[in-house]
């Protein structure tokens, strides 16, 4: 568990616990994907109106979510409005 608290802090994120409502979205909605794991992900960052930072080409056939391709400058998300952190300090990840 260190080296996986060692990572969050390292990428300037935080855990995204699942809760019903991101379950319950995961088995209704409409995709054609099939994988429990990537329905569950993109759940989440619909119900939480977060960017899916993905390697995963799966995701580019799901309308309404997000997707930043892995290895793009995560810096250069948009903040949403009333961001607290520091404009010059990288944008706070969850997942």
């Amino acid at each position: 568990m260190a080296g996986y608290a060692r990572r969050l802090k390292r990428l300037v994120a935080e855990p995204v616990p699942i809760t019903d409502d991101h379950a319950l979205l995961a088995g209704r909605v409409d995709w054609d994907h099939r994988d429990p794991f990537d329905r569950m992900l993109a759940a989440q960052a619909m119900t939480e109106s977060l960017t899916l930072v993905t390697k995963d080409a799966a995701f580019t056939s799901l309308p309404g979510i997000r997707t930043l391709w892995w290895g793009m400058l995560l810096p250069t998300l948009r903040r949403p409005a009333g961001d607290d952190q520091d404009p010059e300090s990288p944008r706070r990840l969850r997942y």
